[in-house]
């Protein structure tokens, strides 16, 4: 825990793993992992482990943490999104499609990002993902 809370996101990360080589039902563990994981831009695996670590009976009470962090890598990847729209006007969009700003006014962009508390994912413990 001293290696997360210092910012030792790589040492933090290692030692979660070698927790849950001991324990893989450990939800606590796999929880601060996917955590770790978001926090280092891996937010497909970190999505993966939460809705694997949302399926345990023992996870139950962890439930709320887990729907949170979800929350969080959804926000993550809205971000990511977001910082990767071109700046300029005259910039386009990679698919050709106009930019934000060449809407016409009072409508809203529709963007690609999926909702990440929609996505589907292979069922399995959560031990195989982390």
């Amino acid at each position: 825990m001293h290696a997360y809370l210092a910012g030792n996101l790589a040492q933090a990360e290692s030692l979660i793993r070698a927790i849950l080589r001991e324990s893989p039902r450990d939800v606590e563990a796999a929880l601060l992992l996917a955590t770790i994981w978001r926090r280092r831009g891996r937010l497909d695996a970190a999505e993966k482990l939460l809705r694997n670590l949302a399926r345990l009976d023992v996870a139950h009470p962890w439930l709320w943490e887990i729907e949170r962090e979800l929350v969080r890598v959804a926000q993550a990847r809205e971000e990511q999104a977001s910082e990767s729209l071109p700046t300029s006007e005259n910039e386009s969009l990679p698919s050709g499609e106009p930019s934000v700003r060449e809407c016409p006014p009072g409508h809203r962009a529709i963007t690609n990002s999926s909702n990440a508390m929609e996505a589907p994912y292979e069922s399995g413990p959560a031990s195989k993902a982390a």
